[in-house]
């Protein structure tokens, strides 16, 4: 058998009211090595890239009644370690954030910022990308644009256009 410490880590939390119709990921910033999640004991995935986040939907497996248990398990050593062997101190766990995220039915899933300046530095344009999760014939977004000091740039609701 090879030594391969392995740690478990197990959180209760209840579903808030105002989430019942949302789509519920479970995110995971960084785990070294991999991680394995059940959720109510249902096994809901497994994560192996020890620097990047991980992100679960985790809305089949909950009860939106009463306590949910969330379970992650985390081993040290998995099949890629040799490709992370960096000069760094092997510590292993949790090493980032871990939160609940809940999504409406219809959602931004990306945001592109491309501002501009002119030649001589004094006027600007900003110009937005917005990927949405799933678009149809009448779907309208509400958009403000809002500065530092609370002044209101823009305002209103506009037409997406399907391409």
């Amino acid at each position: 058998m090879q030594f391969n410490p392995t740690g478990m880590y197990r959180r209760e939390f209840t579903i808030r009211p105002e989430w019942k119709r949302k789509r519920i990921i479970l995110y995971v910033g960084a785990v070294k090595s991999n991680l394995m999640v059940w959720v109510n004991g249902s096994y809901v995935g497994y994560g192996t890239d020890s620097k990047l986040s991980s992100e679960f939907d985790i809305t089949p497996f909950l009860r939106p009644n009463g306590k949910n248990l969330v379970a992650m398990k985390v081993m040290r050593w998995e099949v890629s370690n040799y490709l992370e062997d960096q000069d760094m101190w092997r510590l292993s766990g949790i090493q980032r954030d871990c939160y609940l995220l809940a999504q409406n039915p219809l959602h931004i899933e990306n945001v592109v910022l491309n501002p501009e300046l002119d030649s001589t530095y004094c006027n600007g344009s900003l110009a937005v990308q917005l990927s949405l999760n799933r678009l149809s014939e009448k779907s309208k977004v509400g958009v403000e644009v809002v500065l530092k000091d609370g002044q209101t740039v823009l305002s209103g609701k506009r037409r997406i256009w399907i391409e």
